[in-house]
């Protein structure tokens, strides 16, 4: 049917299935009146370029990978919740307009070289012992 449309049509809905050797279908492609279902063990989707637009998107699994020259993402709101984070870069920048705090139990920075910090103002306060250890340490 070269050219040409195939049109298939229900009031209640469409599946295309491949069936294994037992008769039970192994990838589906269900139609419903307000939903469609993909189903297979396996899902590869190519193209040149996609866009998708979701009001509502869930997505869960055990792995997520993903490789790519550039993201770009904007967003009201950003949370992440996780046992562990690791992030690993050549150079990191953060720029903040207000506020950037850091609330935890502990903290610790290891630096290999040098360690800058400049400020207009700056307010240290400890609760307990403060211990400054240099070879030099210069006031003013």
């Amino acid at each position: 049917m070269n050219g040409k449309t195939v049109g298939i049509t229900s009031q209640s809905g469409i599946v295309l299935g491949i069936l294994n050797t037992l008769g039970r279908i192994q990838s589906a492609f269900t139609l419903k009146p307000r939903q469609l279902e993909l189903q297979s063990p396996e899902i590869d989707i190519e193209a040149n370029k996609a866009n998708i637009k979701i009001e509502n998107a869930n997505v869960s699994g055990e792995q997520f990978a993903g490789k790519f020259e550039f993201v770009n993402v904007t967003m009201e709101r950003f949370e992440t919740a996780a046992q562990t984070v690791i992030q690993k870069a050549k150079n990191v920048y953060h720029t903040v307009s207000e506020l950037s705090q850091l609330q935890t139990g502990r903290m610790r920075t290891l630096v290999k070289s040098s360690f800058h910090l400049k400020s207009k103002k700056m307010f240290l306060k400890a609760e307990e012992d403060v211990k400054v250890r240099g070879d030099k340490i210069h006031l003013g």
